[in-house]
């Protein structure tokens, strides 16, 4: 009887956990199963035999399986107080800390569990809705890029291309290691690493998208256009292959085919893009001189992004160069009382961010 209670609250329980996720029941209803029968299993052990360090780690796995994370952190604790010298345990608990978002202990649990010579490394963990086996050092090194600490990220993600026997792995590890190299200004190194994983993939998205991105940095502009339009001929209608090829465009004075890629990406940006399509777009409708376009789009930038320097300042420009062509003093005088106040926004923006 009580089996069957404690098996109920636990179906109740990681049903409420996995709607409030937006998990679909299908894809975990056989771990769910076995976990939830496993979990009884080790329950009613402990209860027998409440000193066995090794049983709460193995409930506290699959506790982590049903997604409760707080169930399974208590019992890698308590695996740890029994027998401190154990680095799997060290391991599991730092699983739970990357899954609930404390990275630092994270890496401190897995770092420790290395130190004591832990010689499994992979362990099950989420991604997306599926499990999947990563090694441990992995683990750290995704830790590492949440807390910004790039250069220890790119030091694992080089220890695992040197040390992971399965070479399907390596090239999410050179993708990985060229965003920490791109992200830290490293550009040519972020190339060699793009590159090789394109040696593998061939039909990946993001690897066409970030090589164009260098190629941006590196002012090989040719290069860019043929990475963004590859990316989309992968994926058509990539946004951010679109946005940033029309920036080329534009700045190779290409105005018409920058506008053509504006308005595509405009049909399925999301939200927090349309303050940077519109800049775009009245940067360029100011480059065909279509002055009352570029305007009402520079109006709508910056009313979505008031904090963006550019776009104030290119509106600036423009109500002056229509003081200039103003015939009357009055009219003449209010475009420069609008530029003025544009430019002293900007200078203001400037104060602000170097407080």
């Amino acid at each position: 009887m009580k089996k069957t209670i404690l098996t109920i609250v636990l179906i109740i329980t990681v049903l409420i956990t996995i709607h409030s996720q937006d998990t679909p029941e299908f894809i975990l209803t056989l771990e769910i199963e076995d976990a939830l029968a496993k979990v009884a299993e080790k329950s009613a052990a402990i209860s027998l035999t409440p000193n066995n360090d090794l049983l709460y780690n193995e409930r506290g796995m699959y506790y982590n399986i049903l997604r409760m994370f707080e169930e399974a952190l208590n019992d890698f604790n308590t695996a740890i107080r029994l027998n401190p010298d154990n680095g799997s345990y060290y391991a599991s608990r730092g699983m739970i800390y990357n899954n609930t978002g404390k990275f630092q202990e994270a890496v401190d649990d897995i770092t420790r569990a290395i130190d004591l010579g832990y010689n499994i490394p992979r362990l099950s963990v989420m991604r997306g809705n599926t499990f999947h086996e990563v090694p441990l050092v992995y683990m750290r090194a995704t830790a590492y890029v949440k807390l910004l600490n790039y250069e220890k990220a790119a030091e694992d993600y080089s220890y695992l291309l040197i040390h992971d026997s399965n070479s399907r792995n390596h090239e999410n590890y050179f993708f990985s290691r060229a965003y920490i190299f791109f992200t830290l200004g490293k550009y040519h190194e972020a190339f060699e690493d793009i590159n090789k994983a394109i040696e593998y993939n061939q039909r990946d998205v993001r690897y066409y998208f970030y090589r164009g991105r260098i190629n941006d940095l590196l002012n090989k502009f040719q290069e860019s256009l043929a990475d963004y339009t590859k990316a989309l001929t992968i994926k058509p209608g990539d946004v951010d292959s679109l946005y940033h090829r029309s920036l080329i465009y534009a700045g190779l004075s290409m105005p018409n085919r920058a506008l053509s890629d504006i308005n595509q990406a405009f049909k399925t940006a999301p939200a927090d893009m349309l303050g940077k399509l519109y800049g775009i777009r009245g940067m360029v409708y100011t480059l065909k001189r279509n002055v009352n376009r570029a305007l009402a789009d520079l109006n709508k930038a910056i009313n979505l992004d008031p904090t963006e320097t550019v776009y104030l300042n290119m509106r600036a420009g423009i109500y002056e160069m229509l003081a200039k062509k103003a015939l009357r003093i009055s009219v003449r005088d209010e475009y420069l009382r609008r530029a003025k106040r544009d430019y002293t926004a900007v200078e203001e923006l400037k104060r602000t961010n170097l407080d």
